[in-house]
């Protein structure tokens, strides 16, 4: 895992363990992109628990697997995971994932207004971003 990433996105997710007559347990998963622009896998980890215990557990597995390189993380608002980063790895930088963004703007609208919601969204996103002098 020595290889360098420019980017990884990791996510938590619930697994459930066919060999354990689908007993249920906490997933974590990292997918990096690397030198060459191509999305990979790096590691789906098996967790203990939910909350920073299992970030922490997580990012401690990658960090010491040797994961560098890393210029950006990409994750859901995760208090627990933004800790856990800041612990593993302090130096990168970390930005929330737009589709969890999305998700969550989409859950929070009135039905009524997501046509407008939707427009503002699409507007925000073609523009891209705008530099500062």
């Amino acid at each position: 895992m020595g290889v360098s990433r420019h980017g990884v996105t990791v996510d938590e997710m619930i697994l459930k363990r066919i060999l354990d007559e689908g007993r249920e347990c906490i997933g974590f998963m990292a997918v990096g992109v690397n030198s060459k622009s191509f999305r990979e896998v790096i590691v789906v980890y098996e967790g203990a628990k939910y909350g920073k215990e299992g970030w922490s557990s997580f990012l401690k597995y990658l960090n010491g697997r040797g994961l560098k390189g890393v210029k950006l993380f990409i994750g859901d608002k995760c208090l627990r995971l933004i800790e856990s980063l800041r612990e593993w790895f302090p130096a990168e930088q970390y930005q929330r994932c737009l589709i969890h963004f999305f998700r969550n703007v989409f859950t929070n609208v009135p039905k009524g207004n997501i046509k407008n919601v939707v427009a503002m969204l699409k507007r925000s996103m073609i523009r891209g971003t705008v530099r500062r002098r």
